[in-house]
């Protein structure tokens, strides 16, 4: 992480980190987070409405609801 100054004694360094550059981190990840939390959200409901004994079937291929492939 960026830091901005450092005290003098090697012992105890004393760091103060710059938060600017973690910023276009955290705009670049906003819209990938809310993609996922929609998914995982979506997934969570389909999970929830099946059985607890419930297996898949290997024979199966696994189908995706939105059309995907």
């Amino acid at each position: 992480m960026p830091v901005s100054s450092r005290s003098a004694p090697r012992a105890a360094a004393c760091c103060t980190p710059l938060p600017e550059p973690l910023l276009a981190v955290r705009d670049w990840l906003t819209p990938h987070e809310r993609f996922w939390r929609e998914r995982l959200t979506r997934m969570r409901g389909v999970l929830d409405a099946l059985p607890d004994d419930a297996q898949p079937d290997p024979a199966q291929p696994a189908r995706h609801q939105d059309g995907d492939s």
